[in-house]
């Protein structure tokens, strides 16, 4: 886990018409563990706050990956580990409704609502999860690319779960792994990525040249280039928010 970077940026019909932002994004990492995590509001009038909702997201989201991996024992890998990483999820979406309700004049709970992507890895172990769209993307040890979490075919043209569903906690997906299946590379994104380069082929091959240019030009011009990079794909493409997460 040498480089751990995340960006987002306004996508070209937000920044048309005068809206904000509607996703969020957050990495971190110290000398034990790294974590990625993106989140998209669904945005319109109906979810008006969506872009609280995010941020709120990926906040509640991280504190709780930390406290996780700090306290959890490597054996939860054999023992129940669905139901370990059910009760993760089940007490990130209630601090994540806890916390609306705390805003002072909060609107309806449907109004803050935002998808969620989160990738931890520790020295033991790796865990993803998510709820709604968007993309977790891998590369293992013989450089082949998959997704390892499960798709909701729900999640269809702009339908899609979210955390402000009544059954939010029965639409979280996830997929974990312990050292040994440990991916040499983890990117997530917010569906104007995927609405951009699609799922597969095009997607990954974005994906391949960013790490090529992390190994020729360095982590920092990359991270520096990137916010235009995203800003002309939505501009050119998607129109939409745009997140990307990754670990290298």
């Amino acid at each position: 886990m040498r480089y751990v970077q995340n960006q987002t940026v306004k996508g070209a019909s937000h920044a048309d018409a005068g809206g904000e932002c509607q996703d969020a994004s957050l990495s971190w990492k110290d000398e034990d563990m790294a974590m990625i995590i993106v989140s998209d509001g669904h945005g319109g009038e109906r979810h008006k706050n969506s872009a609280i909702g995010a941020k709120l997201s990926c906040q509640i989201t991280m504190s709780h990956l930390r406290e996780f991996c700090n306290n959890v024992g490597n054996e939860w890998l054999i023992h129940n580990s669905k139901n370990t990483i059910r009760r993760l999820c089940i007490s990130i979406l209630a601090e994540w409704i806890h916390e609306i309700s705390c805003i002072q004049n909060a609107d309806d709970i449907v109004s803050y609502g935002c998808t969620l992507i989160a990738y931890v890895q520790t020295k033991h172990f790796w865990l993803a999860l998510q709820i709604g769209d968007g993309r977790c993307v891998v590369l293992n040890k013989a450089n082949e690319w998959s997704q390892p979490i499960p798709w909701d075919d729900r999640c269809m043209l702009n339908m899609t779960t979210s955390l402000c569903d009544e059954d939010a906690v029965n639409e979280f997906r996830f997929a974990y792994g312990d050292a040994e299946s440990m991916p040499k590379a983890v990117f997530i994104c917010s569906d104007g990525v995927d609405g951009t380069f699609g799922s597969g082929d095009l997607l990954y091959g974005f994906y391949a040249n960013i790490m090529k240019s992390v190994c020729d030009d360095g982590i920092e011009t990359v991270t520096a280039q990137l916010p235009e990079v995203l800003s002309h794909y939505s501009r050119t493409v998607s129109k939409d928010d745009m997140s990307i997460a990754f670990m290298l």
